[in-house]
């Protein structure tokens, strides 16, 4: 190998192995159940928090509430 057919294997490993590392430490993090409740949180689209989502109590959105006649006949 010459050292131009080096970079690109250098820089393909530093990349496996940043990702292998990232992926252990979120498996490492999601080991907690309240960790495992955040994450799942962050993936949805509820905008509910982790708390008030396992009560079942919500905050109303903007785009839920009705909306008020500007206008007056």
């Amino acid at each position: 190998m010459t050292t131009s057919e080096l970079v690109p294997s250098l820089m393909f490993m530093t990349i496996a192995a940043t990702l292998l590392i990232a992926v252990a430490a979120f498996a490492w993090f999601l080991r907690k159940r309240r960790n495992r409740t955040i994450a799942a949180h962050a993936f949805s689209d509820d905008e509910r928090t982790p708390d008030e989502a396992a009560r079942g109590v919500g905050r109303a959105r903007v785009s839920d509430a009705p909306a008020r006649e500007t206008e007056r006949l």
